[in-house]
């Protein structure tokens, strides 16, 4: 994890330079609870109403543990980020395309967090949002520097986030009693909606969690970090905004506390929430982008992804959040799918998971291609089933299958599977 060996990103991170349960637990919960999860909540209950906002929400995040788990299993095992399980999937040359495409998502995801800053400035202080978004782009790109930057960061950041937490809870949810369990949307929505939004709002991430958890100490603590981000964080913050949401009608985007000290403390706890959310995906975008060519230095990335995302977030172009979560999870769920088929069913049976492999895995791109297509159709014709689980569903059986017909037994009769 040191400077000098550029975050290892292209290397697997030996076992002895694993980290204990905290670190990565720290990392990922700081990760997935931000402001912006208290905001989702929020409009996941103005959809569904409530009691079945809360229900789509741990269904949501039930699929995302389970799908993230896998991942972070592999990664746990073998040290590998996500690249390098993307390079082992697809071919050093076949995983161009995927690691481009979730770099340049995840960087998105990024931009978002600034975009959100530059909004709230531009709410309470009729600040210029262009030029917000690109100063908290820029400021926000300095701790996705290196791993231990991004953990100092939590130290800040979980309190700032606890903080908010309380806020909802005993300014909000408590004096509201039984009427925060119970609401009416104005014009009911699916379930559907809510639980895809529940799971693609870290689905991205949840697929490229191998970034974070290859640094576990083993398969266990890769699950339990895995829990603490989607049930404890993820879950919990969505289901919290959820509750806020129902239990004041009609508050603000920012549950009121714009009004308080002249929203500074808001401002404050908001930029430190976002930031500990923002720096992890561009950590992430960068060790997709550090990935396509050993060219490429891990600072360079980190500042070409920063400055990019900076310049999203000034434009405002991100904004649309049903467009952006339906895109995600369309592209991104087959990818993970994809990944988690080829190493505990391919790889057992080859013998062989190597981020080297030479060549196209065209199996492997066309079932990730098919699965998209599927969850896209979904999403088009049948808006009632979650169209993220279509696509993992179809992904993995479509390559499973083709595996179970082309592939021959490499290992003999009576071995061991390797040790994956």
């Amino acid at each position: 994890m040191a400077a000098k060996v550029e975050e290892r990103h292209d290397q697997a991170v030996p076992k002895d330079q694993r980290e204990p349960l905290y670190k990565p637990s720290l990392i990922w919960l700081g990760f997935a609870v931000s402001f912006m999860s208290f905001w989702v909540g929020g409009e996941i209950e103005q959809a569904l109403g409530m009691p079945n906002a809360l229900f789509a929400i741990l269904a949501g995040s039930i699929v995302l543990v389970i799908f993230s788990s896998f991942i972070a299993v592999i990664a746990a095992r073998t040290g590998f980020s996500f690249p390098m399980m993307v390079k082992a999937t697809f071919g050093v040359k076949g995983a161009w395309i995927p690691i481009l495409i979730m770099a340049l998502i995840v960087n998105g995801w990024f931009a978002y967090q600034p975009w959100l800053m530059a909004d709230l400035i531009g709410v309470l202080w009729n600040g210029n949002t262009f030029i917000w978004g690109l100063l908290f782009g820029l400021l926000f790109l300095l701790s996705a520097l290196s791993y231990r930057l991004m953990l100092y960061l939590r130290y800040l950041a979980l309190p700032a986030i606890a903080l908010l937490a309380l806020y909802l809870i005993f300014v909000i949810v408590v004096p509201a009693g039984a009427d925060a369990w119970t609401s009416t949307p104005a014009v009911e929505q699916p379930f559907s909606v809510g639980m895809s939004i529940a799971l693609g709002l870290f689905i991205v991430s949840g697929t490229m969690t191998g970034d974070i958890v290859r640094y576990a100490k083993n398969s266990r603590h890769a699950i339990i970090v895995t829990c603490i981000a989607f049930f404890l964080g993820n879950c919990g913050a969505l289901s919290l905004g959820a509750l806020a949401s129902s239990a004041a009608p009609g508050i603000d985007t920012y549950f009121g506390m714009t009004a308080i000290l002249g929203g500074v403390p808001v401002v404050i706890a908001v930029c430190l929430s976002n930031w500990s959310t923002s720096d992890s995906c561009l950590y992430n975008a960068t060790m997709g982008y550090a990935n396509l060519s050993s060219k490429i230095k891990w600072k360079h990335a980190v500042v070409f992804g920063g400055v990019l995302g900076a310049f999203v977030a000034a434009t405002g172009v991100i904004s649309n959040l049903q467009a952006w979560m339906d895109l995600l999870g369309i592209i991104v769920p087959p990818i993970g799918a994809v990944i988690i088929a080829e190493y505990y069913l391919n790889a057992r049976v080859t013998a062989s998971y190597d981020p080297m492999r030479s060549g196209v895995n065209v199996a492997a791109l066309s079932s990730a291609g098919a699965g998209a297509v599927l969850s896209f159709l979904s999403l088009q014709f049948y808006p009632f089933i979650p169209n993220a689980v279509v696509g993992i569903v179809s992904a993995f059986f479509i390559y499973a299958l083709y595996s179970k017909v082309t592939l021959t037994k490499a290992i003999p009769d009576g071995d061991s599977p390797p040790a994956l």
